[in-house]
């Protein structure tokens, strides 16, 4: 189940992308269920809970850094994952997104032990983000509030 909705200024999702590798690896294409509406790493994990049968355990695949917390997530909704870490080849990217991750679930595990719901810490971070762009003079890169899901 790729999951991942359409990001920044992207034309297509991240799910119909990664189906796409999926199909050209020679998975059959009705076998493969998209989860194409999230933007955030709480709402691929909600989403996918719906589409998944009661007890499934999950393959869930990932960025090597980005996996811990995927993991955490998937524990917090339920969901019987194992992680399969991907390889970030490029250094700095990787050592950039393991940081990213550990002020993300720092940030999480804070806001749930204050009992946010995952709307309320999507705010929350959303806001905390900005207001570090406009700091940095990248204020140009995030609207007012962050996007919804239709």
């Amino acid at each position: 189940m790729p999951c991942g909705g359409i990001t920044r200024d992207r034309k297509r999702s991240e799910a119909e992308v990664m189906r796409e590798m999926l199909v050209a690896r020679g998975v059959p294409k009705e076998i493969i269920h998209l989860e194409d509406k999230s933007r955030t790493t709480t709402e691929n994990i909600v989403n996918a809970v719906k589409l998944l049968e009661k007890g499934a355990r999950v393959a869930l695949v990932t960025s090597e850094y980005h996996l811990e917390h995927s993991l955490f997530e998937c524990e917090r909704f339920g969901i019987n994952a194992y992680g399969v870490p991907a390889p970030t080849p490029d250094e700095k990217e990787r050592e950039r997104g393991f940081e990213m991750c550990r002020q993300i679930l720092e940030f999480e595990k804070d806001a749930i032990a204050r009992g946010l719901d995952p709307e309320q810490m999507k705010m929350e971070f959303f806001k905390k983000m900005r207001e570090k762009a406009i700091a940095e003079g990248r204020g140009d890169e995030f609207p007012p509030a962050p996007p919804t899901l239709d």
